[in-house]
């Protein structure tokens, strides 16, 4: 996707004036090297003590007050693919006129800026990749609209997502027998349950 589409796709962010600067790195970054097969979407943070409304605080983080960085990293080597400041948030109306605007359909904001900057990063290639993700990120309408552009991914998700299926909603105070394991399908996205110390 071009930064002329997307223009058309989001709205105003408070990161605009540093745009240029992500745009640059973002389109230069992957052509200057060629990722394993592993690729992991996580968050960078950036200490900032100044006033700011777009700064969080996060007391269990090792920064715990600053920017937060949404990054795509060659896990092996710890390359950047891609880069951006959290908190872009595409528009719905103008998200539908975007050239995988049948992929978007079904994404939140959040799924859709997580999908547009893999699919930067990744969408081109012909080589099949995995990325790996936290429960921060991992969803199942996310998983399903990149394994249709033939990106694998897998991590941890949190139960109350949309679609998480019914049947794997899992009291963790149950007694479950160590190890144990069940799954099930949902389009195209193998969610599993299993108990080791705690029900994952």
């Amino acid at each position: 996707m071009t930064s002329e589409e997307e223009e058309d796709c989001v709205e105003e962010f408070w990161w605009r004036k540093s745009k240029p600067l992500f745009d640059h790195f973002n389109n230069i970054a992957p052509t200057l090297y060629k990722p394993g097969r592993n690729i992991s979407l996580d968050e960078m943070r950036v200490l900032f003590k100044g006033r700011s409304a777009n700064k969080e605080r996060i007391k269990a983080k090792p920064i715990k007050e600053g920017y937060t960085i949404l990054a795509i990293c060659n896990i092996e080597t710890g390359y950047t693919l891609q880069m951006q400041p959290k908190g872009l948030i595409p528009s719905e109306n103008k998200a539908n006129k975007c050239k995988h605007g049948m992929v978007f359909s079904h994404l939140n904001h959040s799924e859709k800026v997580y999908f547009r900057m893999i699919h930067r990063a990744l969408g081109g290639s012909q080589t099949f990749r995995v990325v790996y993700m936290d429960n921060f990120f991992s969803s199942v309408n996310l998983f399903s609209a990149l394994r249709k552009c033939n990106i694998g991914a897998a991590g941890t998700t949190c139960t109350n997502r949309s679609k998480w299926p019914y049947v794997l909603l899992i009291n963790k105070n149950n007694q479950l027998p160590y190890m144990y394991k069940t799954a099930v399908v949902v389009d195209d996205v193998l969610c599993c349950v299993w108990n080791d110390n705690n029900v994952v």
